[in-house]
């Protein structure tokens, strides 16, 4: 039998580091679902209205616990691990590899629970038909809330502008999901790191400590030790979800208008959260790659504002077609992109 996960383990051990964080009442979840309940639909217009983008179906928004979330999600990594040729996942036979593999998923996975405020669960391509897959973790919102001081139904109509927009981008934009399947295949598909891969990965790892710069930055400690193929795969993924980050906070920071008075203190104080980690919090994201991950929202959605700025109506070049998505050098300068598909030349 090929070498894979312990998927129960995973769960298990996901559920046991959630249940470590704080959690609501009953009659705190009930008042979330109905405010969500109401507030998707209202979300989904204002998207609509701001980027012309549409699907057929209304959207099917879930409340769930982080239980629940580590549950949803489990199911699409079994999902994203079936792009795995099998001959990949022979692994050395050791007993208890299994085990492992599952003790590190589930630590990963209960760990994310404990941050995530919304998600368009995009490796669930069978929920697609079905409307669509969208999860807010109640707990984690209410406790934003609480901590904070926002007022609920603005702050929860914003989460669900940036998670409307998510599935209006991947489900009305012919190409983009094809093009992030197609994608993660190729990451998970080619070989798995050789010895000079590895030898390669210790020197860049040697040269940014001597540089002053932090090797776990681009991408994690995924980042360091992929093989080129891998690495160009990871480079391509990172930019396309910088730019639907980018988009999404784009969208539902102008698209809140009158409706949501707060967005600006909204968008600065979570803006903070992702970059003000300390101590093994800061070393954990650095390791999974979370806090490359906060950069994406920050990077995209300075470039979206730079082309829009620059010259209106960009955005729309920007998703006619997979081959005008922005390089990870584009994306730190937007003029290279700008004037690479023709919109405006560089002076």
């Amino acid at each position: 039998m090929g070498q894979t996960v312990s998927w129960s383990t995973a769960a298990s051990v996901a559920k046991g580091v959630a249940r470590r964080f704080p959690s609501i009442s009953s009659s705190e979840r009930m008042e979330i679902e109905e405010d969500f309940s109401v507030l998707v639909p209202q979300a989904e217009e204002m998207v609509t209205r701001l980027t012309g983008l549409s699907v057929p179906q209304p959207s099917r928004a879930e409340v769930v616990d982080r239980a629940g979330w580590v549950d949803a999600n489990l199911v699409g990594y079994r999902k994203m691990m079936e792009l795995v040729p099998s001959s990949l996942l022979g692994g050395s036979g050791l007993p208890g590899v299994d085990v492992v593999l599952g003790l590190q998923v589930g630590a990963f996975v209960g760990y994310i629970s404990s941050r995530v405020l919304g998600q368009y669960d995009l490796l669930l391509g069978s929920e697609v038909e079905a409307g669509g897959a969208i999860y807010f973790v109640g707990p984690n919102i209410v406790q934003l809330e609480r901590r904070f001081g926002f007022p609920k139904k603005q702050f929860r109509l914003w989460v669900a502008l940036h998670e409307m927009t998510h599935r209006y981008q991947f489900e009305s934009i012919e190409w983009l999901r094809p093009t992030f399947t197609e994608l993660v295949s190729q990451m998970l598909s080619v070989e798995s790191p050789s010895v000079s891969d590895l030898i390669s990965a210790v020197i860049r790892i040697y040269d940014s400590i001597r540089a002053g710069q932090n090797p776990l930055a681009e991408n994690g400690l995924a980042g360091l030790i992929v093989s080129k193929s891998q690495g160009d795969a990871l480079r391509k993924i990172t930019a396309l979800m910088s730019i639907a980050e980018g988009h999404g906070d784009w969208v539902m920071n102008r698209a809140a208008g009158h409706e949501i008075p707060e967005a600006y203190r909204f968008h600065s104080v979570l803006s903070e959260r992702r970059t003000t980690q300390t101590g093994a919090a800061k070393i954990i994201s650095q390791l999974l790659g979370l806090e490359a991950k906060m950069r994406q929202y920050e990077v995209g959605e300075r470039f979206i504002e730079t082309i829009e700025e620059r010259s209106p109506g960009s955005i729309e070049t920007l998703f006619l077609s997979a081959g005008n998505l922005p390089t990870i050098d584009e994306l730190r300068d937007p003029t290279i992109w700008l004037s690479r598909v023709g919109v405006v030349k560089l002076r």
